[in-house]
């Protein structure tokens, strides 16, 4: 798929095409950034005057940092141990096997927890609920002997195209380096000979050259060869302005996850909270500087003052002095008002509460307090219910697209730097999967646990109505009205007696009562012994009394 472009030409060429796709898009995120994201680098908006054009409100921005904070304290569990890795066929009897997987789990844990992740996800996190695609590498470092993240913004010259099923496997982006830095990373040598020359001319040592970073699939890997020739993915850094290769390199692990809040097919970004409230968010702006406008014109109105040379124009805006000739009488009395400010306000809240529910911060508090007075618990806990899974699908993706693909790149890297042994055949067969056992995936396994046993409980209370009224049962077949709610209810088909089975226990239980039944007639034909009464004469006992009777010879 990619043998043609091993050139440096065809790889600025797949770049510049990427990010012209991008354009329309590219808008949508620089808007977002800002307002949501002001603290991020990025381009002023300069107004006419020459002056930055700043956003009025910081909600927006509050919202983005506190919706990644929850989704970070609810999706990992730092210093505790928030995933495992399991068999892809569970087999228990296999101790070779499980030692293996309990022994990599706690190893990749520790590796992880003894980097830089933390830091790296909680950046990545914001940027994935904000903007919808989170970029998260993984990489080796072995000077450090240690795991090393990067967060990598969409927004900032990062581009990304799927394959053929959806995953993302080709990643361009544009780095920026002097010509120092440019000699730290690739080696003098492979310089271009026009970074060369700056490396020496001190008067060009904060001038920055532009690099183009591909990874893609390697179309035909030699399985000969262990270097990046013979690696599922190439990696080329490319002087952009000379379009000469830098440096080949390749790995065996895509090394970036790429996660997708909310996603669309044929289009390999994801849209975020950002742009489901892009739209509230410009109201909200809009809202407050009205609002500002008003208070500043309620508590300071312009005043007129009486002068010889009167203005030809009249400022109407906050705080201004205007000089009028009143010798002909007093002016013209202008209706000054800013609005109604209790209205504005007012507004202002509505908005904020509604940015509020876009960014799903609601959701992440597992019962609010404003519902604690006004409904039962039962309510509370359907109300949570429902919030919980409106972030399911988005949690789901994060685990499939992020967590997934790191935690195989960190075995993967363990096993490669000699952490982890060598797996089982069966690994090496098979795969592993991984549990995730952090705070949201507990509560949203509670949510399934109540669904089911509500579930179980109408079942239980549609059989007893059986019960107490046999004639239904001669009109509806509850048993197989049970089995069809169950299954409407989503409960695993696997627990669900079939009609078979459910007439061979009938068959079994009726054959234990007919058992029990007859040992009981049985009992009954035999006459239970009386202590008290004397033996008779001829009895098993009277015989036995006669020959302990008898002296011994």
């Amino acid at each position: 798929r990619y043998s043609r472009l091993m050139d440096g030409k065809q790889i600025v060429a797949g770049y510049t095409a990427l990010s012209t796709q991008r354009a329309v898009f590219q808008q949508t995120l620089d808007d977002i950034a800002f307002f949501c994201l002001p603290e991020y680098e990025r381009k002023e908006k300069m107004g006419t005057d020459g002056t930055p054009i700043r956003p009025v409100t910081s909600k927006p921005a509050h919202s983005a940092q506190t919706c990644g904070g929850h989704m970070f304290a609810n999706t990992i569990s730092t210093g505790q141990q928030w995933f495992s890795l399991r068999s892809v066929r569970d087999n228990p009897n296999d101790a070779e096997l499980q030692r293996w997987l309990h022994r990599s789990s706690q190893t990749a844990l520790r590796a992880i927890q003894n980097s830089n992740f933390a830091e790296a996800y909680g950046s990545m996190i914001t940027l994935y609920c904000t903007f919808g695609t989170g970029i998260l590498g993984i990489d080796w470092d072995p000077s450090r002997e240690q795991l090393v993240f990067r967060n990598l913004p969409v927004n900032r010259d990062a581009y990304l195209a799927e394959n053929a099923y959806g995953y993302v496997d080709t990643i361009y982006r544009l780095l920026r380096y002097t010509a120092s830095q440019a000699a730290q990373e690739f080696g003098v040598e492979a310089l271009p000979e026009k970074i060369r020359q700056a490396l020496r001319d001190p008067s060009k040592a904060a001038e920055k050259f532009e690099f183009v970073h591909m990874i893609a699939p390697n179309s035909s890997p030699d399985p000969n060869r262990q270097d990046w020739k013979g690696k599922p993915y190439v990696s080329m850094y490319v002087c952009k302005e000379t379009e000469e290769i830098v440096r080949r390199s390749g790995f065996w692990k895509f090394p970036y996850a790429c996660p997708r809040f909310i996603k669309t097919s044929e289009w390999p970004y994801g849209y975020g909270c950002g742009h489901r409230a892009l739209y509230t968010i410009r109201q909200l702006n809009r809202g407050e500087s009205e609002l500002i406008n008003a208070l500043e014109m309620a508590n300071h109105p312009p005043i007129f003052i009486p002068d010889e040379d009167a203005l030809k124009w009249i400022n109407l805006r906050p705080n201004s002095v205007n000089f009028m000739d009143f010798s002909q009488g007093k002016p013209w009395e202008y209706p000054v008002g800013g609005g109604n400010v209790q209205l504005l306000h007012q507004h202002v809240e509505q908005l904020k509460q509604e940015l509020d529910e876009l960014f799903f911060i609601d959701v992440f508090l597992s019962i609010s307090m404003r519902y604690r007075k006004e409904k039962t618990a039962t309510e509370v806990q359907a109300l949570d219910e429902e919030k919980l899974s409106s972030i399911g699908p988005m949690v789901v993706r994060l685990q499939s697209e992020c967590f997934s693909v790191m935690i195989e790149r960190v075995v993967d890297l363990l096993m490669e730097y000699g952490m982890i042994d060598p797996p089982p055949e069966s690994v090496n067969r098979e795969g592993f999967r991984v549990v995730y056992t952090s705070r949201i995936d507990t509560k949203l396994a509670q949510v399934e646990n109540m669904q089911f046993m509500r579930a179980v409980q109408d079942a239980a209370n549609t059989l007893a109505l059986g019960d107490q009224i046999p004639r239904l049962n001669r009109t509806v077949n509850l048993e197989e009205g049970v089995r069809a709610m169950l299954e409407r209810s989503h409960i695993n088909p696997g627990l669900i007696r079939s009609k078979v089975e459910r007439q061979r226990m009938e068959r079994e239980e009726a054959e234990a009562a007919a058992a029990a039944q007859a040992m009981e007639q049985e009992r009954a034909l035999v006459d239970k012994i009386n202590p008290q009464a004397p033996i008779q004469e001829g009895s098993p006992l009277a015989r036995l009394e006669q020959l302990q009777a008898q002296p011994l010879v």
